[in-house]
């Protein structure tokens, strides 16, 4: 079972997306002791713990959302600034002051960032950024805003 879990968190499933489908999955799995699917009955060959692994690892895949974007980076970072910046009224979402719409596309000014961090199993999504000072970004690190009371993360 380990080496399931080891291998799909690989594959980018977050551990928040196991915790959030732990109702599921424990139905899932009661329905296969129920149904006998995970007895190996008779002599364990390794065929058949091939076999009972892969059902183990699909019936879990099967009760979690898509795994996350394995890249913390953004595909196509202009539009999501521009958007941004107009949905945020032209204002740091971290400290609430105004960006300077000339330099939103300066790496060393401005940063998209994840409202919900990606270290918490925040999406690179157009929907989950937010437009920030890169200092502001730089200095609440991964682990959330709680120093800035606009930050989600």
């Amino acid at each position: 079972m380990y080496s399931v879990l080891a291998e799909l968190r690989l594959e980018n499933f977050s551990t928040l997306l196991f915790t959030q489908s732990a109702g599921g999955i424990v139905n899932a799995f009661k329905r296969l002791f129920e149904r006998d699917l995970l007895d190996m009955g008779g002599q364990v060959t390794v065929a058949k713990f091939a076999a009972r692994r892969d059902l183990v690892k699909a019936t879990l895949k099967s009760q979690l959302p898509q795994p996350l974007s394995s890249s913390r980076s953004f595909a196509n970072p202009e539009a999501p600034r521009l958007r941004c910046f107009s949905a945020q009224l032209g204002a740091c979402a971290i400290c609430g002051q105004p960006l300077d719409p000339s330099r939103l596309h300066d790496g060393t000014y401005a940063h998209l960032d994840h409202r919900v961090a990606w270290a918490r199993g925040g999406r690179t999504t157009a929907e989950n950024a937010q437009l920030v000072h890169a200092g502001c970004n730089l200095s609440k690190g991964a682990g959330g805003g709680s120093a800035f009371p606009r930050g989600e993360g």
